[in-house]
């Protein structure tokens, strides 16, 4: 996950961005199909997602 303000031309920074951008969409077009659980862990974060 991305934290503070990154630069446009952060190339890293931005690709952060993107990717944190793109796992939001999955989750948030998964939560109309499946029940999903989040599961912090050190270092991450476990996810677990079954069928509704």
């Amino acid at each position: 996950m991305p934290l503070g303000n990154v630069e446009e031309d952060d190339k890293e920074g931005m690709r952060l961005v993107d990717g944190f951008n793109q796992w939001m969409e999955c989750i948030q077009t998964a939560n109309e199909t499946h029940h999903i659980a989040f599961m912090p862990l050190f270092g991450g974060t476990l996810v677990a997602m079954t069928k509704k």
